[in-house]
């Protein structure tokens, strides 16, 4: 059951990154919120290319890139109060800044499969989505399907971590690359596979992405049907 669940926030939320990245190149803008972008490409990363996880990721990373992309190539769509210097200096310092918190956290709490972060990096994004469009007071990279598709896909990892343990038959290999930098042994067996089942932590995490992604979908609804346009015809 928990593969299950893991793959329905792998498939939810790559239906969400995909919307997002079509609604962004028809609405000229970029969908995701700027400092989410940061966090999310610098978490996606970290575990693709420094904890390895699963082989899905890398599809992430292209979609992070193309996130990146659009904040560029977009620029002018949005944070109209940023010179051009600051705008690419506040992306860089994101990105670098957001890179470095999640090897930290990593690091100090034994977070080896980003779970932990994971649920944390979601909780932001759920604000600031919500955030962007009420900044924006517009429908722009928006979609009532994309708020679904990634609360259904929050909803899946919600399930999996809180209610079943990874599978023994797989335990993940935990190599990171810092080790060496800071003189720490590098870890050669397989890294033990927590159970989350029962904590507090991730339980107030999932139930408060809920509630925000609710939240969010209750505004897309709102702000369609102040525009006149259909919610449900708009992809």
């Amino acid at each position: 059951m928990f593969m299950a669940f893991n793959m329905g926030w792998i498939i939810f939320w790559g239906i969400a990154y995909v919307l997002i990245v079509r609604r962004g190149f028809i609405d000229k803008t970029f969908g995701f919120p700027f400092i989410a972008i940061c966090i999310d490409t610098a978490w996606v990363f970290v575990f693709t290319f420094i904890y390895r996880q699963s082989p899905f990721m890398i599809l992430f990373i292209i979609l992070d890139i193309i996130f990146i992309y659009q904040l560029v190539k977009f620029r002018t769509s949005d944070l109209t109060n940023l010179s051009k210097f600051q705008y690419y200096a506040a992306l860089i310092l994101g990105l670098l800044t957001s890179f470095a918190l999640i090897v930290a956290f990593s690091i100090e709490f034994d977070d080896v499969h980003g779970v932990y972060s994971s649920f944390i990096n979601t909780l932001f994004a759920s604000v600031l989505f919500i955030v962007l469009i009420l900044r924006r007071n517009n429908l722009q990279g928006q979609s009532i399907y994309i708020a679904i598709s990634k609360m259904l896909g929050t909803l899946s990892a919600v399930i999996a971590y809180n209610f079943f343990t990874f599978p023994d038959i797989h335990p993940r290999l935990a190599i990171h690359i810092f080790h060496w930098v800071f003189n720490i042994p590098l870890e050669t067996a397989p890294t033990p596979v927590p159970s989350y089942i029962g904590s507090t932590l991730l339980a107030v995490l999932g139930i408060s992405i809920f509630i925000y992604d609710l939240i969010y979908i209750g505004l897309i609804y709102k702000k369609s049907k102040e525009q006149g346009i259909n919610p449900w015809r708009r992809l």
